[in-house]
């Protein structure tokens, strides 16, 4: 079977009691769009904060599976991962999973930028290396 649930919208449609909105309310859920899907599934990152003071800093991010490899719908779950304490830890797990970039959260673009700052920067520096060895030619006689 196909993977048709490529965005959290279409993980809510398929699994509508797990983002029931009483139940999100009571452990104040929150939910990244990021989404990496696979043969087997879709991975996505969720927030809940467990204690009754509701204090951000107790809140923990989790990496999840939303699976999508059985006919019968109702054996298709969603699964927990990994807990982590930051979002940046979960957003590197799931960068890992795109990208096998070692958790570096760089796109081509930002890849691209970055080599033509180097190149820039290495042509100026020639540049002044160039007009410094010209000045040294002149004769101050």
């Amino acid at each position: 079977m196909k993977n048709h649930l490529t965005s959290i919208t279409k993980i809510k449609k398929e699994f509508p009691l797990f983002f029931k909105k009483e139940i999100m309310k009571s452990f104040n859920s929150k939910i990244s769009k990021e989404v990496k899907k696979t043969d087997i599934g879709t991975y996505f990152i969720t927030s809940e904060i467990f204690t009754k003071d509701n204090k951000e800093e107790n809140r923990i991010y989790k990496l999840r599976l939303a699976t999508c490899i059985f006919e019968n719908k109702e054996k298709n779950q969603i699964y927990t991962i990994k807990n982590y304490e930051t979002i940046n830890e979960a957003y590197i797990a799931l960068d890992k999973l795109m990208h096998d970039s070692g958790g570096f959260r760089v796109s081509f673009h930002e890849a691209t930028k970055a080599r033509l700052n180097l190149l820039n920067r290495s042509k100026e520096f020639t540049d002044k290396e160039n007009k410094i060895s010209e000045v040294s030619k002149i004769d101050f006689k």
